[in-house]
């Protein structure tokens, strides 16, 4: 698509939502209303997730919990929701503020009400991190050392396992996108893992991480009694490279 078209058809994207949001099809008639501000993002037709998303609706039980951990701004939870209807219960973790924000405001924006937002990110411990803090639902990341580049905000940490026992709940299908910080999440989350095995989704950001912690992941995954570690295209996983590559888990 040249840049003309491209432009055009993203005015026609919003025209069509009376200029304040537009729709995007996610999955086959799973549509998602985005406000203007987002169109950056998502205002091109089918999302490029369309078969992750796919892969964790064919997963879902008959009545299930779904715990996205790394939100954002809910693509999941709200493609999830709508195309579950009453079988789906949502948990959404997402720490930035500002993203949190976002994540409210699309929720509503598309009627969904069975999607519990917590304001925290998980990690390997209890305690805080510091977060870029990028606004309007972009990527944001840990940072550590000189900040000096990046807006941040400190934010609240808990673990996977210590949520898990306060709230009394157990994810059965679960999606991790924390920008580098799966290895934390996996560490925190060892007792739920081993006891209830969901359905893991997880994006490795293969580039930065260490060769050993891209190998402690997939350790940590069979450890955890996960038989199946593949691609979107069924590939057994062995090795995760240094690049960006989404892993399905199943038991």
């Amino acid at each position: 698509m040249n840049s003309v078209a491209h432009k055009l058809h993203k005015i026609a994207a919003i025209a069509r939502g009376g200029g304040r949001s537009f729709r995007t099809r996610v999955v086959d008639d799973i549509w998602i209303k985005w406000p203007v501000e987002q169109s950056r993002q998502f205002w091109r037709g089918e999302n490029p997730d369309s078969r992750l998303i796919r892969f964790l609706i064919d997963q879902f039980p008959e009545r299930g919990v779904f715990f996205d951990i790394g939100a954002n701004v809910g693509l999941y939870s709200i493609a999830l929701a709508s195309a579950l209807g009453s079988r789906f219960k949502g948990v959404a973790f997402e720490p930035c503020p500002s993203t949190v924000q976002c994540l409210a405001k699309n929720l509503a924006l598309n009627g969904v009400t069975t999607v519990e937002t917590f304001q925290t990110a998980l990690s390997s411990s209890e305690g805080s991190m510091t977060l870029s803090n990028y606004p309007n639902g972009l990527n944001n990341f840990r940072v550590s050392g000189d900040a000096n580049n990046h807006p941040t905000v400190e934010v609240p940490t808990m673990t996977l396992d210590s949520f898990c026992a306060r709230e009394n709940i157990a994810p059965d299908v679960c999606k991790i996108d924390v920008e580098a910080h799966e290895l934390h999440v996996l560490m925190g989350g060892q007792a739920t893992l081993q006891r209830q095995r969901p359905v893991l989704l997880v994006e490795i950001h293969g580039a930065s991480l260490t060769a050993a912690d891209r190998e402690s992941i997939l350790h940590r995954l069979k450890d955890y009694g996960y038989e199946k570690i593949s691609d979107i295209d069924g590939r057994t996983i062995s090795t995760l490279p240094d690049r960006t590559l989404h892993i399905l888990c199943t038991p």
